[in-house]
């Protein structure tokens, strides 16, 4: 990829995530959750829209099933509960990530 092409995805990304940048905490990591969520999200409008795949109604079911664990996650504030969620989730992204965006 050329530099005038990163140059363009870096703005275009820059303009994309202006509201996170805005708000970003770094002492807070529930910006991550919300990070994530906000991708998973524009990927689920991704596959429903074009279909890339044969695999993307199931595809689009393990991210909006990932999508219920990161919303309950980010309203959360049981350190037990937060616990089980977050090994659920990273349980559902190892075993789902590479499907997802290979």
């Amino acid at each position: 990829m050329s530099f005038l092409s990163n140059v363009k995805y870096f703005l275009q990304n820059l303009w994309e995530f202006k509201w996170f940048l805005w708000k970003n905490r770094w002492w807070d990591y529930t910006y991550i959750y919300i990070m994530l969520k906000y991708k998973l999200e524009a990927d689920i409008k991704y596959y429903e829209k074009h279909s890339i795949t044969v695999e993307a109604d199931k595809i689009v079911y393990e991210i909006q099933e990932v999508l219920s664990i990161l919303n309950k996650l980010i309203n959360t504030t049981e350190i037990g509960e937060e616990e089980r969620l977050k090994t659920q989730l990273f349980y559902d992204l190892k075993k789902n990530i590479r499907n997802w965006w290979d």
